[in-house]
Order: structure tokens, then sequence, then C-alpha cells
């Protein structure tokens, strides 16, 4: 192979190239990555290739470096063992923080070999079924954190194209819980279920370690170091229940560490020891379902918000309308719900009927102000209707201004704003600093194309209008 490659189908537009690959990767040009190249350090270091719709941007080339290697062994202690199955993760420092570099995942002897590193330190950590280490024999209370690994843990050099082996983790078993999920209705297993154990350090609620219930309801979470656990089992795929905490209360969306600790029964783990009987039974969870259309035209919405409300201060939760308007909120607790909406350009209300005001409908407003909405457990409510009517406000400004230079002068596009009323035409301004409007051009469309201008600083902006109104700027 040559090694040569094309990127095809590109709209014009400015870009930022980078390489994936067993090699040192780079962001253009000559920008080394500590592992996979990131879209931050892209296009914050990379330097940008204009591309020109239809044309050919040439040259773009790499010269990648070999890359270094780093082995070695995760075992478990009482009697030492490899251990299958563990994640190793090497961290380099960035400032004040840490970036993940790359990863390995140890084989059925527990080996592991991490590739594609350049030459420099590295600071590594294990993510498995064991209480986790920073390397260096730093045991970790939870997950272990990238910043303390860095911080705290001992050093591996990497050099040139050599592989630095013998690094060697020594882990302890940690204590377990285990038990059973079921049904709450029909007390048949319910497999596929998440169980989390959370373990508050003081200053952070953390996720210690999860498992997935087996085909019979069964699970064990692992690798625990010894202190006081609470456990939730839920997920986000599992749509068919609603997430419950061991000795509290169901909370669907409003499941937060802070609910877990309050409401949920201490389990004191002990390390090496095993809990076992910590069943738990799975609420069927309701759905709301129904459409989201225009008022006026009686057109679906689609790609808008339907939001569901749980407390005054907080935001509410978002569901987005499909091509058909529909929405659908699964994993509902027994009880009733308010609704609102969040469409771009239209009245959103509470359901049912009220108008939010100035078109925005806090959680304050549709707890306060909507209509209840009852869900039963394991049942769907359905045949709501949300209808919109327009919105009498001047629209909000427009988003995604973007400028890109041609031969025959400069093409300007932006996108209808996402707030506020309907545009029905647009007026772009130029000036020659922030905040001035040397010219103005009114167009019915969201683009314009100027003539070639002097070499110069120039300042762009678009406004949205309609009968209500001019909006702000861009």
């Amino acid at each position: 192979s040559a090694g040569n490659y094309s990127i095809g189908g590109l709209p014009s537009g400015t870009y930022f190239v980078a390489t994936q690959s067993g090699y040192v990767n780079e962001v253009f040009d000559d920008v080394l990555c500590p592992g996979a190249c990131s879209v931050a350090l892209a296009t914050g270091s990379g330097r940008g290739i204009s591309v020109v719709s239809g044309q050919t941007s040439s040259g773009v080339n790499f010269a990648l470096a070999l890359s270094g290697r780093i082995s070695g062994q995760v075992r478990r202690v009482g009697p030492l063992s490899g251990i299958a199955g563990v994640t190793v993760r090497a961290y380099v420092r960035a400032g004040a923080g840490a970036v993940q570099a790359r990863s390995a995942t140890t084989d059925g002897s527990g080996n592991f070999t991490i590739s594609g590193l350049p030459s420099g330190d590295y600071y590594l950590a294990t993510d498995g079924p064991a209480i986790d280490e920073i390397y260096g024999n730093i045991a970790c209370a939870a997950l272990c954190d990238p910043i303390e690994t860095v911080n705290s843990g001992q050093t591996v050099t990497v050099s040139g194209n050599a592989t630095t082996s013998g690094v060697v983790f020594d882990l302890e078993s940690g204590g377990s819980v285990a038990g059973t999920v079921t049904d709450r209705v029909s007390h048949l297993p319910v497999s596929g279920v998440t169980v989390t154990a959370l373990r508050d350090l003081g200053n952070a609620t953390v996720t210690v370690a999860s498992a997935q219930t087996d085909a019979n309801g069964a699970y064990t979470v692992t690798g625990l170091p010894g202190g006081d656990y609470r456990l939730t089992a839920g997920n986000v795929a599992l749509l068919t229940h609603v997430t419950h905490v061991y000795g509290g209360a169901d909370c669907a969306y409003s499941c937060t560490s802070t609910f877990a600790l309050t409401s949920g029964t201490v389990l004191t783990v002990a390390n090496g020891a095993a809990l076992t009987g910590r069943d738990m039974e799975l609420l069927p969870a309701g759905v709301i379902k129904g459409p989201l259309t225009n008022g006026v035209s009686g057109a679906p919405i689609a790609g808008a918000k339907v939001l569901l409300p749980f407390a005054p201060d907080q935001e509410p939760q978002s569901f987005i309308t499909n091509a058909a308007g529909g929405f659908t909120i699964p994993k509902l607790p027994t009880g009733p719900y308010r609704l609102g909406t969040a469409a771009a350009s239209l009245a959103n209300e509470a359901y049912d009927d009220v108008v939010c005001p100035s078109g925005v409908c806090s959680s304050a407003f549709l707890l306060a102000s909507g209509t209840p909405v009852t869900v039963t457990a394991g049942g769907t409510t359905s045949g709501l209707t949300l209808a919109l009517g327009a919105l009498s406000a001047a629209p909000g400004p427009p988003i995604a201004l973007n400028a890109v230079p041609t031969p025959s002068g400069i093409t300007v596009t932006w996108q209808a704003p996402s707030t506020g009323g309907v545009a029905t035409s647009y007026s772009f301004e130029g000036g020659l600093a922030p905040g001035t409007t040397a010219a103005t051009f009114p167009t019915g469309t969201p683009s314009i194309v100027l003539p070639p201008l002097p070499s110069g600083t120039y300042y762009l902006c678009a406004r949205a209008v309609n009968a209500f109104g001019t909006g702000p700027a861009s």
C-alpha cells in the first residue's frame, strides 16, 4: 500500500484532520496526540484545511513515528492468579489534569499490552472485577480517578518503539453483594438489569462497581472495598421497569445519587466478605404517549421536546418527538405527571392548553399550572394531544453563522433561530469593529453571497425579522 487517502463528499468549510492508527497518531500539522486524537486537540492545536465544494485540497500529509508499548499482568492475591477482563488505562499529564492515552484489556491469564504510545511518562490504573489500583500499589476507594492516578502513581516510561514490560498489579478481591431481581407484579425474574453499588466518600457520591442480572434475575457485584454502600437496580435501556433503590423507593428519572443515599438501606461490606440475599422487586413501568402538532396547520412537529418536570428548581426531563410528531415517555412509576413542550418559534404550553410565559415552560410553571396525567404500573396512557399555536414574538438570534471565502466572494450561511417567533426574513450586517454596522443587506433566505473584499478584518452578523420585530444578532 502507498499510504494514500482521500476524504470525499465535504461541503465548503474549514476542517481539521487527524490519524487513527497503531503508530503515534497526529493532528495535521505535526501535532502529536497522547493516544487517540481528540476533537478538542484537533480544533485547538491543529492547522485548519480550507475546503471548497467540488475542489480537492491536497498535500495534507502525515509522517507517523513507530509507537512504544507497556506490557504486564494483573493478578488476584491469595493465591496469585491472573485476572481476565480487566481494563488497564494509561494516562498522561495535561496541565493540572490528566488525559487517557490508551488502554488494553487483560487476556485469560491476566496479561495486557498497551500499544500506540509516543515516548514519554505514563501513569496506569485498573478497572475490573477486583479492588482497582493505581500502579504503585495504591488502592482506589471506587473507580480510580485520572487526576489522582497521575499525581500519586508510579511513573512508567516509554522510549521510542520499545516495550516497557514487567508492570504488575496485585489486586485484592474485595467484598461482594449478591441477590435476585424480580418483577413486583408477576414475581418472575428480570434479566439485563444493571445493579449499581454507590458509595458516599464525603465530598462526592461515586459508583464503585456494577453487575447485570442473568436470565434468572441473579446478580453479583464484586470488587468492593470495605465500607458502606447503597444499591440501585435499573438502567437506561431497560424500558419495561422502573429503577429502584434497595430498601428505598422507585425513582425513575429522579433517581439521583442524593436520592439513593437518603432513601436507600445501608449495606456494610467487609473486605473479602460476601453479602447475599439482597433481593429487589422492580415495578412494571408505565408509559405516556401522544402526538405534538401545529395547532394552526395540523402538521406534526418533529424534533421538538416534550418536557416532564419533577421538582420546581430542577430542569425537566425532555423527550424528542419523531418524524410523525409522536412522543413516548417510558419508565414511569404509578402517579400523576405534568407535561410541557419546547418547540422553536411556537407558543409552548403546559398540558392541557396553558400557554407558558414568553414561550418558555419552566418546571415550576408546569408543576403549578399543568393538568395531571395519570399513569398506572405497566399501563400506557395515550390519546394526549398537544397542539401549539404561533408565538406572538420577535425571533431569537440566528445560529451557526459560517463564512466561507471563495474566489468569487464570501458565502455566508446561518440557521433559523431556535427561540422566539418564526423568522420571515433576515437582515445581514457587516462592520469594521465589534458592535458596529457599516452595511446592512436584507435577504429572504438564511444565506448571502458577498463580493470579494479588500484584505482586513470584518465583523459579520445576522438578525431574524418577523411582523413582531427584529431579533438580536447571531
